[in-house]
């Protein structure tokens, strides 16, 4: 009688914490925008990839194009963190946004006109790139600041979902425009939608406007504190190493291999923009019913397994698409590594918010932009690979190589393969 009394105040309580989080306004504006940059954050990688090759038909700087999109992670993850927890969230996100439109808008006359090349190509992504970077931590912390600890996985799962389902539509909606409209007409759309997304973001309230009153915000010292600050969190706190240990790993040997999908599509498979982009829709839908999975009927006890083997799966499932030649073959495959995929983007954000306390969250997620970092150092791997072996055995070579790290890492930091027994 006790068991199936608790059985149903389990059920209760997950059900009135979905209603909780989706009746909260703060994380409903903070969900859309995080859908809308998402589905353009996958159409734009999408055609970056494909026209960078039609322009250059090289995989290196296929992957090189992608090194400076994402270096800004590396570059200034760790200060947008600590900007983060100083200054308004919400006016970050939205300049933001503003300069990610007018960068977009520039890169669309430049093709529009013919003066585009590959160097202007390189330095307007290095500046979407800064606003990207930022994206990540703010929205991110915000949300944390939103939404209760208890109820975080739920709230993230709901997010990383969105962006599962968005990576269904990003991809493919960039594979039709391109292969119909041309690059021109799809980074218009990515222009129009950040100024949409612009407008969204007036409505959001700042979630950290008590952190303006500090008298140090703005002296170097007080930077080079909250610095050392972040680092000495994260040096007592097993978890949270393990969890940037695992984003360090994932982010250089796995991930990368997204940028050589239109090479995939194009050298091996031979196929058309639109079909190109449904090989990224396809690992979006495998996302999207793994994410609902974790966010309905993960517990909190099991957030780090799932984080950790989900992410050796997705190693596996990166192997077995470079060894495919046949188009169905690699969708199936993609569909599948979507719940890898998902498994990892949904408990990297939950371990990282709920193993810190409100006042550090700016800073750990900027530790955990700083992690995310070594994907252009993995873009520039795997583009040297695939131009010196080939684009699939340049593929099997690093998620190998992922797969052995992620060995190491689960025997350094146990604690990120096993049930969490306490939240920290």
């Amino acid at each position: 009688m006790n068991n199936d009394s608790t059985g149903h105040n389990k059920q209760d309580m997950q059900n009135i914490s979905f209603k909780t989080i989706i009746a909260n306004k703060q994380f409903r504006l903070l969900w859309l925008l995080g859908g809308l940059t998402s589905c353009m954050r996958w159409l734009d990688m999408l055609i970056l990839g494909i026209y960078t090759f039609e322009l250059t038909n090289s995989a290196f700087l296929v992957g090189l194009i992608f090194f400076y999109r994402t270096i800004p992670r590396l570059l200034f993850g760790t200060i947008v963190g600590i900007i983060t927890d100083r200054f308004n969230r919400k006016v970050i996100l939205l300049i933001s946004f503003i300069v990610l439109s007018f960068t977009y808008a520039l890169v669309a006359l430049l093709i529009y006109s013919e003066t585009i090349n590959y160097s202007l190509l390189s330095i307007t992504m290095f500046i979407a790139g800064i606003c990207w970077a930022n994206e990540f931590p703010v929205r991110r912390a915000m949300i944390g600041d939103v939404i209760p600890n208890k109820v975080a996985g739920k709230a993230f799962g709901i997010d990383i979902g969105t962006s599962a389902f968005t990576r269904i539509i990003g991809p493919a909606l960039g594979g039709g425009i391109l292969a119909t409209l041309g690059p021109v007409t799809g980074y218009l759309t990515v222009c129009i939608v950040f100024l949409i997304a612009s407008l969204i973001c007036l409505q959001v309230k700042s979630t950290n406007t008590h952190l303006m009153n500090q008298t140090d915000k703005k002296t170097l010292s007080s930077f080079i504190v909250d610095i050392k600050d972040a680092l000495q969190y994260i040096k007592d706190n097993k978890l949270l190493q393990g969890t940037m240990a695992v984003t360090v790993v994932m982010n250089f040997f796995a991930f990368p291999y997204f940028n050589m999908v239109p090479v995939i599509g194009k050298e091996v498979l031979e196929v058309n923009p639109f079909q190109i982009g449904l090989l990224g829709a396809i690992e979006g839908t495998g996302a999207l019913i793994g994410a609902s999975f974790i966010a309905t009927k993960i517990n909190f006890a099991n957030y780090a397994k799932v984080y950790f083997f989900g992410s050796i799966f997705l190693t596996f499932c990166i192997f077995s698409f470079a060894n495919s030649s046949i188009y169905l073959l690699s969708m199936l495959i993609l569909f599948i590594a979507g719940f890898g995929m998902v498994s990892f983007a949904t408990m990297q954000t939950t371990l990282t918010i709920v193993s810190t306390s409100p006042e550090m969250r700016g800073r750990t997620m900027g530790a955990l932009s700083l992690a995310i970092g070594a994907g252009p150092v993995g873009s520039l791997l795997i583009g040297t690979l695939a131009s010196s072996f080939g684009t699939q055995n340049g593929i099997m070579i690093v998620s190998f190589l992922g797969f052995a790290a992620m060995i190491i890492t689960g025997y350094i930091w146990p604690d990120i393969r096993k049930k969490i027994t306490e939240q920290q």
